[in-house]
């Protein structure tokens, strides 16, 4: 009975390293794809930053923001800052339903109280690289899908 309870031991500890270790890989393998964002957003000519493990940088006065998930997820957001007033009504719930009815690839979340909303627009990616690729086309489709949204808003009113 002895030696069971110091082998579930040792195993248990084991667990602990093993997952120690592999979370800092993790963060290892993030901060790489964070900054290989960065350095070709800035070869790009914009002034990228990473806040909050995400790489934020505006372009044409709209600020984005490009979530790391994985090597070969490309996740892309904006974030709308709604009317100050603005409750989780089941009108405003039904705007984001009607919101993901009309839109394909992007999707609608609700933060901080129903006073914030996130577009984002999520591709999976044949080969680790092909983000550079689609990076231009992703704003352009959050870009529409921002005015898909606030034309359902405004209909709320």
């Amino acid at each position: 009975m002895k030696k069971l309870i110091l082998f579930l031991f040792i195993i248990s500890c084991l667990q602990v390293v093993i997952g120690q270790s592999v979370d800092r890989d993790n963060k290892d393998d993030l901060n790489y794809i964070l900054n290989k964002y960065v350095k070709y957003l800035k070869s790009e000519g914009y002034n990228p930053e990473i806040k909050d493990e995400e790489v934020k940088f505006k372009r044409e006065g709209d600020t984005f923001w490009i979530d790391v998930v994985d090597e070969k997820i490309f996740k892309i957001s904006r974030y709308l800052a709604l009317d100050e007033d603005q409750d989780c009504s089941k009108s405003l719930y039904k705007i984001l339903n009607d919101f993901h009815f009309k839109r394909i690839n992007e999707r609608a979340r609700l933060y901080d109280n129903c006073q914030t909303v996130e577009i984002t627009s999520v591709n999976h990616l044949g080969s680790v690289n092909e983000w550079k690729y689609i990076l231009k086309r992703s704003t352009s489709w959050l870009d529409y899908a921002v005015e898909d949204f606030w034309d359902l808003y405004d209909e709320l009113d």
